[in-house]
């Protein structure tokens, strides 16, 4: 009898496809919670960047405003550097930039939620671990190595 007709050579392989099955898949789910990870960054960014455009054009519609506010006083013949014309100028700036301060944590608070599904892609990407993927496999399957180990040693007795 030979060494190599005692050993099922068939448990062997099928052994090692699903290693490096498992090693593969491993691979890949890191890879993607990689992509994902650097996808939600780019969101996050994108998103903060929208944010400063929308509190920039709230600051230039309160401008707009204020602009449309003093010309129509002015035409009344109100004075704009006291009482009620100037309160409302003033109500204006503050409720304008309380508007524009909202549009920008508005952003933040949205990106960080962003940002926070982004961490769970890292830990993803940090705790799969190819290698030990494959050597889980390995182990699961090791009644099949210890089957063809039995096989080698009694060829070898004989």
């Amino acid at each position: 009898m030979t060494f190599a007709s005692s050993i099922n050579w068939g448990q062997i392989g099928s052994t090692a496809l699903q290693a490096y099955s498992a090693y593969s898949k491993a691979n890949i789910e890191k890879s993607v919670a990689q992509n994902n990870m650097q996808y939600v960054e780019w969101q996050a960014k994108s998103i903060i960047q929208h944010g400063a455009e929308a509190e920039q054009r709230q600051r230039m519609k309160t401008a707009s405003l204020k602009g449309s506010q003093r010309a129509a006083m002015a035409a009344a013949g109100l004075s704009l550097t006291e009482g009620s014309p100037l309160e409302i100028l003033t109500s204006t700036d503050v409720m304008g930039e309380q508007d524009a301060l909202r549009i920008r944590q508005n952003a933040k608070q949205e990106a960080w939620a962003t940002r926070a599904q982004g961490a769970g892609y890292a830990a993803k990407a940090a705790s799969t671990n190819p290698t030990s993927a494959a050597a889980m496999s390995l182990l699961t399957n090791a009644d099949s190595l210890s089957s063809a180990w039995d096989s080698f040693r009694k060829w070898k007795e004989s």
